[in-house]
């Protein structure tokens, strides 16, 4: 992520950044999700945190392995979704 944006870090909120690849579910319970191609391979959660406070919370479930795409995607979301609550 500070290849693709400049962070300041005297800053006091905390972007945090997670992440699962090659997701694969050996649960009997999810049988017919699998089968239908419906089960995520990975998924991307941000959370931006003032202190202890969430502020703002992105996840996304991806049918393919998570890309420097996804999260520039995200990122972009989270920054468009605070400008909004601002409003």
């Amino acid at each position: 992520m500070k290849q693709l944006y400049p962070f300041d870090e005297s800053c006091n909120l905390t972007l945090s950044i997670s992440y699962k690849k090659d997701i694969v579910c050996n649960s009997t319970q999810n049988v017919h999700m699998k089968n239908v191609g419906k089960f995520p391979k990975s998924y991307l959660k941000m959370e931006l945190r003032k202190g202890l406070e969430m502020i703002y919370t992105y996840y996304i479930d991806l049918s393919e392995n998570i890309e420097v795409d996804d999260l520039d995607e995200g990122f972009r979301k989270l920054k468009q979704d605070l400008i909004q609550a601002k409003k």
